[in-house]
Formats: C-alpha cells, sequence, structure tokens
C-alpha cells in the first residue's frame, strides 16, 4: 500500500492552462526557467521534493517536473516520497544542455535517446490526466508527546500527557487507558509543531486497558487542524518512511 493517494479528482477543462510544478534547486542557468515555461502551462516552481507535500495537498496538478541535479542531490527521505508520486502523476526528468541553451528530457522506462521532447510531455501525459491533489493515507509509526483535553484550554488536572503510537496526516492513534469513548469530541496538543494550535479530534474507535493484548488507547480523526500542521505531519510521516519503516 502507498503512503501516497490522489484525492480531490476535477474534470479537465479544455480552457484551463496546464498546471504543472517544476523542482529545481536555487542555482539555475540562465535560460532554463524561459525554455521550460511553454506556451499552454501554468508553471509552479519549488525548490526541494520536499516542498512537493505542503503544495499539493492544497493545489491540484497535471504533472511533475525534476531538474536532475536537484534530484540527485535530494535525500532519501525525498526520494521514498518521490517514488510514490511516480505512480500517480505524470513525470519527467529535465536537464539544461549548456552547449546549445535547450531542456533534455529524460522519460522514465525510456532510453535517453528514445525520450521526446517536453511539449510531447506536456501534450500525451499531463492534458490527458486529470489534475489532482494528495493526502497521506497509510498510518505510520510515529511516536509524539501529545496532551489530550476535553476542551481547547488544557486545563490542569482534566489534562493527559501522553504519547501516539501512529500517525497519518488524517489521524493518530494515542496510547492511553483515559476516560474517552467513542464519538468524544477532544483536543490534542503535538510537542514540537511547529504551529501550536490546538487540533480538534474525533474519537472513531477505543481499545480498553486489558480488553485483549497490545497497547491501550483511541484511533482519532484530526477534525480540525491548520494546513501547516498537515504539512509538518505529512513531513513527519515521510521522513519515518525513508527511514524504513513499513
Amino acid at each position: 500500500m502507498h503512503s501516497i493517494e490522489p484525492t480531490n479528482t476535477s474534470a479537465a477543462d479544455g480552457n484551463k492552462p496546464v498546471r504543472v510544478v517544476f523542482v529545481i534547486g536555487r542555482n539555475r542557468p540562465d535560460g532554463y526557467l524561459d525554455a521550460v515555461g511553454i506556451t499552454g502551462i501554468d508553471l509552479t516552481v519549488v525548490e526541494s521534493i520536499s516542498c512537493l507535500y505542503p503544495l499539493m495537498i492544497r493545489e491540484a496538478f497535471h504533472g511533475i517536473l525534476l531538474d536532475v541535479p536537484t534530484l540527485v542531490r535530494s535525500s532519501s527521505e525525498e526520494k521514498a516520497f518521490l517514488h510514490d508520486l511516480l505512480q500517480i502523476y505524470p513525470t519527467v526528468r529535465l536537464k539544461w544542455d549548456p552547449r546549445c541553451g535547450a531542456v533534455r528530457t529524460h522519460y522514465y522506462g525510456h532510453h535517453r535517446e528514445e525520450s521526446p521532447g517536453l511539449e510531447a510531455f506536456v501534450r500525451n501525459q499531463c492534458v490527458p490526466f486529470l489534475p489532482r491533489t494528495i493526502r497521506l493515507s497509510e498510518r505510520m509509526p510515529l511516536h509524539l508527546n501529545v496532551m489530550v483535553s476535553p476542551d481547547s484550554a488544557f486545563r490542569e488536572g482534566e489534562t493527559i500527557r501522553t504519547a501516539t503510537m501512529n500517525v497519518s496526516s488524517g489521524g493518530c492513534f494515542i496510547i492511553g487507558a483515559g476516560p474517552w469513548r467513542r464519538g468524544d469530541r477532544l483536543w490534542l496538543r503535538i510537542a514540537g509543531l511547529a504551529d501550536a494550535t490546538p487540533i480538534g479530534i474525533d474519537v472513531r474507535w477505543c481499545k480498553e486497558w486489558g480488553e485483549k493484548p497490545g497497547m491501550p488507547g483511541i484511533g482519532v480523526t484530526f477534525s480540525a487542524i491548520t494546513e501547516e500542521q498537515v504539512a509538518e505531519l505529512g513531513r513527519l510521516c515521510i521522513g519515518r518512511r525513508g527511514n524504513g519503516a513499513s
């Protein structure tokens, strides 16, 4: 099961430009971006593969362009994330040829001399593709220190300090034997997140202490969470997966 899956698929609209994201580092040869910005492309530029997740959970794209030197310098975590994106989006690698001032395309699964050009990639692969966003669906084993409270004030005596056992962008499993029941609306604060806004959670199921072998706790979904928090949790999960979680 892939950790990345498409969502919010939208119908094709011939009147709208093809939305493509281009991953390229800051050191860009003169003329490179101009050569990539062919007619009909709405081009969004990001500096690394890790920038794709917070962007693509919010905005729908038809395809991905990868600068080869930027790809080579990417981390193992980024490459693991990219592997999942390749299963969903039309993707092509690009390299600037300074000898002739042109962009060379390298298709996945093609020999270099067989790769069609960039315009052919956009026309044949991106245009027929329905633009879509992504979400992280697989829960990854990730232990984060958290506080759980019946309200967003996190009052002493009502707040339980515990940890997560696994996390996804949509929810988590919280370890503990608190006074929680299925259907409860609770509030969560995750230590270490840059955005400390309380997260609203809904209890979907409970595992009582002593009920069966294993860790007691609750499975919850996030009902009120900021885009920044979703993006940061996604990066943490991607990093965990890249380090060999299964």
